[in-house]
């Protein structure tokens, strides 16, 4: 079996991006790390191109990676994972978005199995299984943040949304807050519905209650949480915390608390999703769930590079299911607040989980 660029970064104990730096040559690796790295790429003999190796040419030389939004600051971690690690294994890349549009995932599906592709990796895939084997059938495939129907067809990698989301909840609950709002994405989209289920589950599990007038549905632009944060701070009973589903609409949500005299977080604590680099930027720094989006790019790759070796040694492709865990970062964004300070129950708009649990 070759050798994984996360093999490395384990013997090494480095992340998997220090491997990646050293491994494509990059200048800001500190020397006691680059030695680490070279030093577990002798013990474990690692060889650039592992799959080239084993298989006669002509070879598909690039792999595809197939995005739903390609302007997203979220993106870009993943597409660097995706690329290093396909670039430290000798293929290439070729990138498409399909602007969450089905009939364009389909249109870029039906291009790429025209291409001599090594494999392909899906991120929130819309097609049906069967379309999906129709162009792919016979060619590695890795699908990212899919749902449960694709399971035990595919290979899967998903993020821990509950568990993420879970960690969130339990430090603003930690942190006095009872009110707490939440910014949902699109509902189309598999992890927005499992991040707002979790949401509902704990607020009912702490005697909370769902309140339907804190629930606000983004699009994962700045703007609708800019809007939808308004609209939950301008409530006769407002928020003492707004989570949003992403980063971007909670700096939209601190924009509009700035907009009405509010302060971050003295007056109003702002939490999101995903841990973009301007995260840690913005004023004040955000606390959010930060997605390993980098590792999943890599180890995506090297998920399509064992099937590719499967494959060349006629062993079946087991369409394993793989969860990365997310990890909550605190920062500045998220205070605590007294619990004398009397906050009103849900009112009638709160429901049981039975009755509004998607």
């Amino acid at each position: 079996m070759a050798v994984t660029m996360q093999q490395i970064a384990q013997e090494a104990g480095v992340s998997l991006g220090t491997v990646s730096n050293v491994l494509n040559n990059r200048t800001n690796v500190k020397k006691k790390n680059y030695d680490k790295v070279m030093a577990a790429v002798e013990k474990l003999k690692y060889q650039r191109g592992p799959a080239v190796d084993t298989l006669k040419m002509p070879f598909p030389s690039n792999f595809a990676l197939l995005l739903p939004d390609t302007a997203r600051a979220f993106y870009s971690e993943l597409i660097r994972g995706v690329e290093d690690a396909a670039w430290s294994a000798g293929y290439g890349m070729m990138l498409g978005s399909f602007d969450r549009i089905k009939s364009k995932q389909r249109q870029y599906m039906e291009m790429y199995a025209r291409k001599n592709l090594a494999g392909i990796i899906i991120h929130k895939p819309m097609s049906s299984c069967d379309t999906i084997n129709e162009y792919f059938g016979d060619r590695t495939v890795v699908l990212l943040d899919a749902n449960d129907s694709y399971r035990g067809k595919f290979p899967i990698i998903n993020a821990d949304d509950r568990g993420g989301m879970r960690a969130a909840m339990q430090f603003l609950y930690d942190h006095g807050h009872r009110r707490i709002a939440y910014i949902s994405g699109l509902f189309e989209v598999e992890s927005s519905v499992r991040r707002l289920n979790v949401y509902k589950e704990f607020l009912v599990e702490k005697g909370i209650g769902i309140e339907e007038a804190l629930i606000k549905n983004g699009n994962y632009d700045w703007h609708s949480g800019y809007t939808q944060a308004s609209a939950l701070l301008r409530l006769v009973n407002p928020p003492t915390a707004i989570f949003a589903a992403n980063d971007l609409m909670a700096i939209g949500a601190i924009k509009a608390a700035y907009e009405r005299g509010l302060r971050v977080p003295g007056d109003i604590s702002i939490m999101g999703h995903d841990d973009i680099e301007m995260a840690a930027l913005y004023m004040p720094p955000l606390t959010t769930v930060r997605q390993p989006r980098y590792e999943i790019g890599v180890f995506s790759v090297e998920m399509l590079l064992k099937q590719i070796q499967k494959i060349t040694y006629n062993e079946p492709v087991e369409p394993v299911y793989v969860q990365r865990d997310n990890e909550l970062v605190v920062r500045e964004s998220v205070s605590y607040i007294e619990r004398n300070v009397v906050q009103e129950p849900a009112s009638a708009h709160a429901r049981t989980l039975q009755e509004d649990v998607l």
